[in-house]
């Protein structure tokens, strides 16, 4: 009578196990998921988070929200950065980017840089942070000025394939690109979905 027990016993510890929640990740699971970021996007340390909120989407999923100070090309700013719940860059930005009060015109999907060295050189630093997101990308680059800094813009989709996505969806697609904010000397400061941060 006892063993039968001790089966039903373990059986619920068995199943309860893969039902605890995963728990947060340390300091120092953090700490290697921005220096992934840096090594990638050619920012540089500057200190230690200034804050690391946990927190869950309406799924339950985990998510980070950090705030970090960086360097790109020398100049030290804070960064914003969510992180997945298994650590890897959904997206980040300069966290006081004063879009679109001072640069309107990142706002808008244009292709105003024509130097080709200058664009080689952004199209090159755009396209090596892309190999950690593994956005589409169905055209050539839009490339503008913002400040001081680049904004490099792919089309996601073809406007057949917006369509037929618009169509199947029942909404209206309005944005279908994704940019990367680049400074000249190819430090990828953040990006972003449609044509606005």
């Amino acid at each position: 009578m006892l063993q039968p027990l001790v089966i039903c016993i373990v059986a619920v510890i068995g199943t309860t196990s893969s039902l605890v929640a995963k728990p947060r990740a340390s300091g120092r699971d953090i700490d290697s998921a921005i220096d992934s970021l840096c090594e990638w996007s050619q920012l540089t340390r500057s200190g230690p988070p200034k804050s690391v909120q946990s927190l869950k989407s309406n799924e339950g999923v985990r998510w980070y929200r950090v705030v970090v100070p960086l360097r790109a090309d020398g100049m030290r700013r804070e960064y914003a950065l969510s992180l997945r719940d298994d650590l890897t860059v959904a997206t980040y930005m300069l966290k006081d980017w004063p879009y679109p009060a001072e640069y309107p015109e990142a706002g808008t999907v244009a292709d105003t840089i024509k130097d080709k060295n200058l664009r080689s050189r952004l199209t090159a630093a755009a396209d090596r942070a892309n190999a950690h997101f593994d956005f589409a990308r169905v055209q050539p680059p839009l490339i503008q000025r913002a400040g001081q800094s680049y904004v490099v813009t792919y089309r996601q989709m073809t406007k057949r394939e917006q369509g037929a996505e618009e169509e199947r969806r029942g909404v209206v697609i309005l944005h279908p690109y994704v940019s990367f904010l680049v400074t000249s000397h190819g430090a990828v400061q953040g990006t972003w979905w449609g044509t606005v941060p």
